[in-house]
């Protein structure tokens, strides 16, 4: 894929890892680590410049783990960085912008060699991106839409003109980005790297539909001067114009992703702002929803599976007034490890069967917790997302999650 422009630039597009979530109490670093093994791979592989990581890096927020995890990732990506690669990772709406601060400091303690290599820009800003040590093309990179990321005013009145003032200031940025990158850099190609909603993109991100009728809507204008431009925050892979692309998450977050395939998006910018793009799969994680009618079905449906060690499984048990739910409960968390809890349990006598949880009591708080906070919430909120996150984050943190 390497063409005939001697600075032509490699570029490997991901977003959405989210990394240290958890499903149904399931723990997902695993899988997130094998996802960033197969894009390691690539990486080396294809030689690759620069890595784009569009945003939602880090949903841990204890420190002793996301130590761990840091640590993890930093082993990982090193040999490629060793190599001259850079990496450059944005704030989104999952990130904890103190996160982001401590990562920025320690990163700049390594040093100047290794600090260009590698950013986390909780800001808007320039990025110089290199090929052997001269600069081939900049980036414009725009973290989520935030008050704080784009130095808006605390008061802005009303969750529409929070939202209304937010979106202008995302386009305002990558105009006066684009300027001084002109200025600064002429004839240079431009790349953008955001984590917003672009133009009327209306898809899922995790756990809940987000449109731009309740998230920063930013319009889509003046990106022909781009010759890519690579987004996260939508978890599906999105193809807006040829050079205009949602990456899609590292892997699948949910079940409402469960048929979905995964990929990274490996781009090679020409001197003169040609494109050549190339979709890399991954072997995203297995999820599946069985339902179970019988006792003795429990053993044969997990012996069915065809990647018992890497599925999650959701469960739907469906009982008779007889038979004893806890005996069910033990033999299905025996059989499956990696499933969603709680366990849906239907009554199937009862002629309007309730659907019940193997949890009835830890069930209750949680969803109680979820929908408080979700009723204090306004749709509309361009911080819902992130809020509604960080009371999943605290349930967890609790103990009150996959018991």
């Amino acid at each position: 894929m390497r063409g005939a422009p001697e600075l032509s630039l490699r570029v490997l597009h991901t977003a959405d890892w989210h990394l240290g979530d958890r499903l149904g109490g399931v723990d997902r670093l695993p899988d997130q680590l094998a996802r960033l093994r197969e894009l390691v791979d690539y990486a080396e592989e294809r030689r690759v410049d620069a890595l784009l990581v569009c945003g939602d890096v880090l949903e841990e927020r204890r420190p002793e783990r996301l130590a761990a995890i840091v640590s993890q990732l930093g082993e990982l990506l090193a040999p490629s960085v060793e190599r001259g690669m850079q990496c450059v990772f944005l704030a989104g709406n999952h990130d904890s912008a103190h996160t982001f601060e401590l990562l920025s400091a320690v990163q700049q303690l390594l040093g100047e060699r290794h600090a260009s290599r590698v950013r986390f820009v909780r800001e808007p800003a320039l990025v110089p991106l290199t090929v052997d040590g001269e600069v081939a093309a900049t980036l414009v990179a725009l973290p989520y839409p935030s008050v704080a990321a784009y130095s808006l005013p605390a008061d802005l009145g009303s969750v529409e003109r929070k939202r209304v003032a937010l979106s202008a200031a995302v386009t305002e940025r990558w105009e006066t980005l684009s300027e001084q990158a002109g200025r600064e850099r002429p004839g240079l190609p431009l790349l953008m790297a955001g984590h917003f909603l672009l133009g009327h993109v209306a898809a899922t991100t995790g756990r809940r539909e987000v449109t731009d009728a309740e998230d920063v809507h930013v319009a889509e204008a003046g990106l022909d001067r781009f010759a890519y431009v690579a987004l996260g925050h939508v978890h599906q892979p999105v193809v807006l114009a040829e050079h205009v692309r949602y990456s899609g998450a590292l892997d699948r977050v949910d079940f409402g992703e469960a048929d979905e395939p995964r990929h990274v998006v490996l781009a090679e910018i020409g001197e003169a702002g040609g494109l050549a793009l190339e979709e890399l799969p991954l072997d995203a994680t297995p999820m599946r929803r069985i339902e179970i009618g019988a006792l003795d079905e429990i053993a044969e449906q997990a012996q069915a599976l065809d990647e018992p060690e890497r599925s999650i499984v959701k469960l739907e048990l469906r009982l008779d007034r007889a038979d004893a739910a806890s005996l069910w409960l033990a033999e299905a968390r025996a059989a499956f490890p990696r499933r969603y809890e709680p366990i849906d349990l239907v009554r199937l006598d009862d002629p309007d069967p309730p659907l019940l949880t193997g949890e009835i009591e830890q069930a209750g708080t949680t969803e109680t917790v979820r929908a408080f906070v979700a009723d204090q919430l306004a749709e509309e909120d361009p911080d819902r997302t992130t809020l509604l996150a960080m009371v999943e984050q605290l349930l967890d943190e609790e103990g009150l999650l996959g018991r």
